[in-house]
């Protein structure tokens, strides 16, 4: 296991040898009101968004399949909920909120 810990963005990463992103473990770090992403967008810049499990926008209502997910919108990582902030995926190419908004306008 290798540890690192970069002070400038608040962010621990943990990840094993055998580095995939299947693999990969890394926590953003903050607080409830402010994250901050390893790619050093943070809640104040482009921000996270909610989503599915493959980081494609969704709206967070009672009726939909959301599940706790939220994607960093400069990046693409999927963050498994808001209570641990893991990141467990990568998708740069997933729907983004401004995409879901243009598709509405059709």
């Amino acid at each position: 296991m290798i540890y690192v810990q970069r002070l400038d963005l608040l962010i621990d990463v943990y990840f094993d040898c055998n580095y995939s992103m299947s693999t990969e473990q890394l926590y953003l770090k903050g607080n409830e009101e402010h994250w901050i992403c390893i790619c050093g967008n943070d809640t104040m810049d482009l921000g996270f968004q909610t989503c599915d499990k493959k980081g494609n926008f969704i709206e967070p209502t009672t009726h939909s399949l959301w599940q706790g997910h939220y994607a960093c919108q400069n990046c693409g990582r999927i963050i498994e909920d808001s209570d641990t902030r893991k990141i467990v995926e990568q998708n740069p190419f997933a729907l983004r909120y401004d995409d879901y908004l243009k598709s509405l306008k059709k």
